[in-house]
């Protein structure tokens, strides 16, 4: 086998086993958006859109994932912060959504809610409004980048996920091009030594 053959083939494994990786960590994200009343770092917000997302490994379970990773919360106008304790989402049946502390915390429900569509997986595609709103007693003085977050009240909540692993990572992009320059110095190498 000649050496352009070889660098092509250690590029595409290379390559497979990136995006073998990625399928199967099976990432998801999650969104809880909806309009609502509290205050962040000591700025107090009402009626305004807020957005909570966070990114889970939905490869683990169906029905609860925990630890999620860097769950955030942007309230229109006061910015982005990133909530610094570990938390988990998880459904109770097809129909209850908790968002609470991860179990390591105690578990401690924050924001908890009906959906009007059951949701038979997490694992899955979907976006579905909320109602019956709880548990938002508990989502108190919950510490951030931005400082303390309390969420008083919310109303017009929509749970929505998409799956993030359809998207390559950087990291796949700079293999495929690290790949291709060296194919293509090694196809330069044997131009030279033809001519010559």
């Amino acid at each position: 086998m000649n050496f352009v053959k070889k660098i092509a083939l250690a590029a595409a494994t290379t390559l497979t086993l990136a995006c073998t990786a990625n399928a199967f960590a099976a990432p998801m994200k999650y969104e809880i958006k909806g309009t609502g009343s509290g205050s962040i770092g000591g700025n107090t917000f009402s009626n305004q859109a807020f957005d909570i997302s966070f990114i889970g490994d939905a490869a683990s379970s169906p029905d609860l994932i925990d630890p999620l990773a860097s769950a955030q919360i942007a309230i229109s106008g006061l910015g982005t912060a990133t909530l610094n304790i570990a938390t988990r989402v998880g459904l109770a049946g097809t129909t209850i959504v908790y968002f609470s502390r991860s179990e390591s915390l105690g578990g401690l429900d924050l924001f908890d809610f009906r959906v009007l569509t059951p949701i038979s997986s997490l694992n899955s595609v979907f976006s579905v409004a909320g109602t019956d709103i709880f548990a938002l007693d508990q989502f108190k003085n919950i510490s951030s980048t931005l400082g303390d977050v309390t969420l008083e009240s919310s109303s017009d909540v929509v749970f929505s996920s998409s799956d993030v692993s359809a998207v390559p990572e950087p990291e796949t992009y700079a293999l495929m091009l690290a790949g291709l320059g060296l194919i293509g110095v090694a196809a330069r190498r044997k131009a030279g030594k033809q001519a010559a």
